[in-house]
């Protein structure tokens, strides 16, 4: 389990792949996955690990690993005008949005 806690901002580098990985998914899951392993290999890289690192054996605690919300909720609206492109179903959006806040990292309020 995540035992080290990451509170930063994403670099614009970061940040920015964030975004062209989602932008290069063929299907909504393909955009959840690549917006989480960009992410956590983001915040993860601090400690020398990836997200690769983590298992059902060793999972990993996303509520450890914080986000300003400004960045979450970009992520979280790339996410949905991805998935409103690939699909035609309003409930994948949904359960998109939805998986990304439960799998992915926290936010925290800037200031």
């Amino acid at each position: 389990m995540t035992t080290t806690t990451v509170r930063r901002p994403l670099t614009d580098t970061e940040f920015t792949a964030v975004q062209e990985s989602i932008d290069a998914a063929e299907t909504p899951i393909d955009a959840l996955v690549a917006a989480l392993t960009q992410t956590f290999n983001a915040l993860l890289s601090d400690n020398g690990e990836t997200f690769e690192d983590y298992s059902a054996e060793r999972p990993l605690d996303g509520s450890r690993l914080l986000i300003p919300s400004s960045q979450w909720i970009q992520i979280g609206e790339w996410l949905n005008e991805r998935a409103g492109a690939l699909a035609t179903d309003d409930i994948a959006r949904v359960n998109l949005a939805l998986s990304w806040m439960n799998s992915g990292p926290s936010g925290y309020e800037e200031g």
